[in-house]
């Protein structure tokens, strides 16, 4: 089945690899992948608000991709692996994950914010 998926100006289209994991058959437009994901978010949110546990640290951070995108995608809770045009070289997503969680902790620590 094809999917016909349509890129409003300034959003990352998926490659060709990260397109053949998605996990329902149905979905042939962006408008349906779009109402999909949604769903599983909201599912996503809802496993999050229950959690009780550190959340400042790749392994939630992982499971919550999971959550918010296991029923659309295959590699929901993992890493990229290709640049895209928003944020950073994906060899380096890991170590920058873990400067923002000590700078957030470091935040929370100091009261930086009230």
């Amino acid at each position: 089945m094809t999917v016909n998926l349509e890129y409003p100006p300034g959003a990352t289209p998926l490659d060709a690899d990260e397109l053949a994991s998605l996990i329902p058959g149905h979905i042939t437009t962006q408008g349906e992948l779009n109402e999909w994901e949604q769903l599983n978010i909201v599912q996503g949110e809802s496993w999050a608000g229950k959690q009780r546990k550190k959340i400042l640290n790749e392994a939630f951070v992982r499971q919550l991709h999971k959550q918010m995108f296991g029923e659309t995608w295959r590699w929901a809770g993992e890493f990229r692996k290709s640049d895209k045009n928003i944020g950073v070289d994906w060899l380096h997503i890991g170590v920058e994950l873990k400067k923002l969680f000590d700078d957030v902790d470091y935040q929370i620590e100091h009261a930086s914010y009230t």
